[in-house]
């Protein structure tokens, strides 16, 4: 106790020896006398415990002092024939800091310590490569010949003298040789010892052989994600120009440079891809022109060749090179350069050209605008009108006059959309408002894209099918859902808005997109998810419908099981994205090959 306390009061101390071997001190007074002595400072550290009898408090706090120097360079501990176990002794030396270690003498002999022992001291000796003079005494304790293999590997240094249960032992390289005049018992132990040593030092290269390969894969897995996170970046900068500055309609007098259709598909992979698709190269009009630069005869536009303006051509010549570039002043490679066509016909300057459709959007306060007029209109038994309703007798007659949609009736430039919402048309107009107000809670404030609303109601349908175009990612709805932040599908009690194939569509391409489904509404009573005429069964105008489905297919979706979801959901419900629902990002550029280009 007297002890303890004279070597707790110092914060410097560097050479600690202390010899109580043989006397009465037990395990208690000896732990008592080490704790919290400052071991900071040590260098040196010998203690003299044999035939105590000491255990596993003594060498508790015996490690705890070790642990605390950074400067060990000499280290004699004598704890045998005491009651120190493998476990005791395992744990004082782990952690041991012996990167500076040059004297290591450890005597264990007649005790219970052996393999976890081994491995603790071969652990601390591989730190040091400056070990001069090592000792070991395990005779008559537990230690395995394999044990000891597994210690030795430690030593880093050859010609180290030495010393194991009393006699000299020799390593050089990957060999371990008894002194000549060892007994033969002990020779017979180091061959032993020999055997367990190489088979170690085979474990231990395969070991290493295996970490370096796996550091090799890990980097050369790190490589690859940044190449691909730097691939994925640019495509993304480029996905994002050309969304912004192309022109989705053709106007007299502007340039347009036409653009193979086999590139095009090629950067519309590798937009879509994100990272997954390589780069589509520089780009190639070569299959366009003859060898005198003139164009190729029966050449269409959107089977062999597309256009794009001046902005989108140069950021993919400076971002892909190639060429050569074919200008033109409409659409139409046989037209020579600088010559105007003929004026457009049609639709060619109506106001719903001159704006995005992904800005044909009404604000909440529009939507209660149009529902105050509703009810104005609406009365009695006719006082729940469906959107069918709304769209004849209200948004037709409005919209007549311009030849537009109501959005654009309301605003004249535009307001892009935030919201889009999926929903069937066989509803309540005022049921429908009603779930969208309780379901946002800035509703008044949101821009919401909504079809009926969005879309020209007054033009015939071939015109609407002109707006709509053969390419499903060309259409309105695409280019809205692509560019609004939310998602969301008003459910009804009319009807399952899940028969009408459109309404399919939109809910599959959201999730194509990773889109939140936001859930909002309530279903009819008693909704049988899996009745004949839902999801890829539903129905639409008939000249769409197997060219939806087989979109609808091309994703990949498991369509039944997502209708299933929203059909089931609470209102209110935000079903996310989950990744495992699509065997690989690659299929999307198939599905959604994505711009609107000009044709």
């Amino acid at each position: 106790a007297a002890l303890g306390a004279v070597l707790r009061t110092s914060q410097v101390l560097e050479d600690v020896v202390l010899d109580l071997g043989a006397t009465q001190v037990d395990d208690k007074n000896a732990a008592d006398m080490l704790r919290g002595v400052n071991g900071s400072k040590l260098r040196v550290f010998k203690l003299w415990l044999y035939s105590t009898p000491v255990g596993t408090q003594t060498t508790a706090a015996l490690g705890a002092v070790l642990r605390t120097s950074q400067v060990l360079e000499d280290v004699v501990l004598d704890l045998g024939a005491t009651q120190v176990d493998d476990k005791n002794a395992a744990d004082m030396l782990r952690g041991v800091n012996g990167s500076k270690l040059r004297v290591f003498k450890l005597w264990l002999y007649r005790t219970a310590a052996g393999d976890s022992t081994c491995e603790a001291v071969g652990s601390l000796l591989r730190q040091s490569t400056q070990a001069s003079e090592i000792l070991f005494n395990f005779q008559g304790a537990r230690a395995s010949e394999s044990g000891v293999a597994a210690m030795l590997l430690g030593v880093q240094k050859d010609g180290v003298n030495l010393t194991l249960n009393g006699q000299k032992l020799a390593k050089t390289g990957m060999t371990l040789t008894a002194g000549r005049d060892a007994p033969a018992s002990f020779k017979a132990f180091v061959a032993r010892i020999q055997e367990c040593f190489m088979q170690a030092a085979a474990a231990a290269a395969q070991e290493e052989a295996q970490r370096q390969a796996a550091a090799a894969a890990w980097e050369e897995t790190q490589r690859r994600q940044a190449e691909q996170q730097e691939l994925a970046a640019r495509a993304w900068s480029e996905w994002e120009f050309v969304n912004k500055h192309d022109t989705r309609t053709v106007e007299t007098g502007k340039d347009y440079f036409l653009i193979d259709i086999r590139w095009l598909e090629n950067w519309r992979r590798y937009g879509v891809g994100q990272g997954f698709v390589p780069s589509p190269g520089p780009i190639s009009n070569d299959r366009l022109l003859g060898p005198d630069g003139a164009p190729r005869p029966n050449l269409r536009p959107g089977d062999d060749y597309r256009g794009v303006n001046e902005h989108v051509w140069n950021c993919w010549v400076s971002c892909h090179g190639g060429g050569p570039p074919i200008k033109r002043k409409d659409v139409d490679i046989y037209l020579a350069e600088n010559v105007l066509p003929s004026a457009q016909a049609g639709h060619g300057t109506n106001p719903m050209n001159l704006v995005d459709a992904d800005k044909w959007g009404v604000s909440g306060r529009q939507l209660l605008k149009l529902v105050r007029m509703v009810k104005s209109q609406f009365r009695g038994r006719r006082a729940n009108p469906n959107v069918y309703d709304v769209v004849d007798e209200i948004v037709k007659p409005m919209c007549s006059g311009e030849n537009v949609s109501l959005a654009i009736l309301w605003n004249k430039d535009g307001l892009a959309a935030e919201v889009f919402v999926s929903h069937a048309w066989s509803e309540s107009f005022l049921g429908f408002v009603e779930s969208l107000k309780n379901h946002f809670k800035d509703f008044e404030s949101k821009i919401f894209w909504i079809c009926f609303l969005a879309n020209p109601q007054t033009w015939p349908q071939s015109d609407l099918d002109r707006l709509l175009g053969p390419n499903l990612a060309q259409s309105p709805f695409v280019i809205a859902l692509r560019q609004c932040v939310e998602f969301v599908v008003v459910r009804n009690t009319n009807l399952n808005l899940y028969t009408r194939l459109w309404c399919v569509v939109e809910l599959v391409l959201a999730r194509a997109m990773g889109k939140t489904i936001q859930v909002t509404g309530n279903m009819p009573p008693f909704t049988d998810v899996a009745s004949d005429g839902v999801g890829l069964q539903a129905d639409c105008h008939e000249a769409d419908k197997e060219k939806l489905r087989a979109k609808i297919l091309h994703t990949q979706v498991d369509v039944d099981a997502l209708v299933a979801k929203v059909v089931q959901a609470e209102t209110g419900s935000f079903l996310r994205a989950d990744a495992s629902e699509f065997e690989s990002p690659n299929w999307l550029w198939s599905f959604l090959p994505a711009l609107p280009w000009s044709e």
